[in-house]
């Protein structure tokens, strides 16, 4: 196990279309820091451009999952090479992201002021983040991690085609099958394999969060992600979080028949 001790260290994750980014208001509101390089999702840019290929994953090579965890490592610590932050502000610079700086300079003078300062907790939000869960939380012993729910029928819904196309070949899913159908049982084996390593780990380092009882109950939430991170009191006194979100927060229509038994799992038809 790595020597990387950082307790302070918060990674947020869920399908794309679930909610994350109000979890990032949330945590911001809350006090903790955010990435430096982000869009308009509040997604962590640099983490984003690590993940790009998707044979990190799913090839049979483990050197390149070996590599990315390596380069987790070095940017979550703050110390990446000068060569490792020239590659990831290439990167980012060649996608040509609306929200950040259009000059390399001023890319890299953001990203100092936010690395140099470490006084407080950071969260790390990169929707994707989830499908490495199992090994940074292991091999960073110190990491928590937030993993994001949204009602299964909504992302039946949601027509994310990107998310099926690239991730769906490791949950075993065909993209030839119909959509709605793909989409859901991503939700459905995505969700059941963080229940699974929530056991595995435990609850006081991967916890699943619901965006409908945010949007429901924000100061119930605050208050619990409060105690999960074990916060001072100090802090607690900041003005209660409000959603800019308006999501729709239940769906007239009950889903399919073979959904039942998963939505009924994560609270969706009946109470948890």
């Amino acid at each position: 196990m790595s020597g990387f001790q950082r307790a302070d260290a918060v990674l947020v994750a869920g399908l794309g279309g679930s909610g994350t980014r109000v979890f990032s208001e949330l945590l911001e509101s809350m006090g903790l820091v955010g990435p430096a390089l982000i869009n308009r999702s509040k997604d962590d840019l640099i983490l984003s451009q690590m993940m790009s290929d998707s044979e990190i994953r799913t090839a049979p090579n483990s050197g390149k999952l070996g590599r990315f965890l390596s380069e987790f490592e070095a940017y979550i610590s703050g110390e990446q090479t000068d060569a490792q932050l020239d590659k990831w502000l290439l990167n980012l610079q060649r996608k040509q992201h609306p929200l950040l700086p259009k000059k390399r300079a001023e890319m890299l003078a953001s990203f100092r002021e936010w690395d140099e300062d470490r006084s407080g907790i950071r969260f790390y939000k990169e929707p994707n983040l989830h499908i490495f869960y199992p090994e940074l939380l292991l091999h960073f012993s110190e990491l928590k991690a937030i993993y994001v729910l949204r009602d299964g029928r909504y992302m039946a819904r949601s027509k994310n085609t990107n998310q099926l196309e690239r991730w769906g070949s490791y949950f075993g899913i065909s993209t030839k099958e119909p959509l709605e159908d793909g989409l859901f049982r991503i939700w459905e084996i995505a969700g059941k394999r963080m229940i699974g390593w929530s056991q595995k780990i435990g609850t006081d380092r991967l916890l699943l969060l619901r965006l409908e009882d945010l949007l429901e109950k924000p100061e119930t939430v605050a208050k619990n992600l409060f105690d999960w991170l074990d916060l001072n009191s100090s802090t607690r006194d900041r003005h209660p979080f409000r959603p800019t979100d308006s999501a729709p927060r239940s769906l007239p229509h009950p889903g399919k028949p073979e959904w039942q038994s998963a939505l009924e799992l994560f609270g969706y038809l009946t109470p948890r």
